[in-house]
């Protein structure tokens, strides 16, 4: 069993370490959103077709991405392409007006094989 005194030794070293990694850590961060930036400003250029459906590229990025975390961003945006293509011409399929009241009949006659409504 630890001491007080030991655990508050062993606690103050972690925090100490960590402390000392947050600039290289905060610096790798920064790097990396500015290679994710440029990357990003390259594909729009490249795909200006996509430029109009943002959320949806946004959406398909981070689910390429969470699919192959071992991609960078330059592998993760041409392999996300064919998803998003596939995502803008569905969603230009569907109607974004609200429907008129009264407008949808969900009326149907079901077989039945007796007076209790069995089937």
């Amino acid at each position: 069993m630890l001491t007080t005194e030991e655990h508050e030794a062993i606690v103050a070293d972690a925090v100490e370490g960590m402390l000392k990694k947050m600039p290289e850590i905060v610096a790798n961060l920064m790097v990396s959103n500015a290679a994710y930036a440029e990357i990003s400003v390259k594909f729009f250029d490249d795909n200006p077709e996509f430029i109009n459906h943002k959320e949806i590229v946004r959406s398909v990025v981070q689910m390429t991405e969470s699919a192959n975390p071992t991609k960078n961003y330059e592998e993760i945006f041409k392999l996300a392409v064919p998803e998003i293509k596939r995502q803008i011409a569905v969603k230009g399929t569907v109607s974004m007006e609200p429907a008129e009241k009264g407008s949808l009949d969900l009326s149907c006659d079901f077989p039945t094989t007796g007076d209790n409504g069995a089937l």
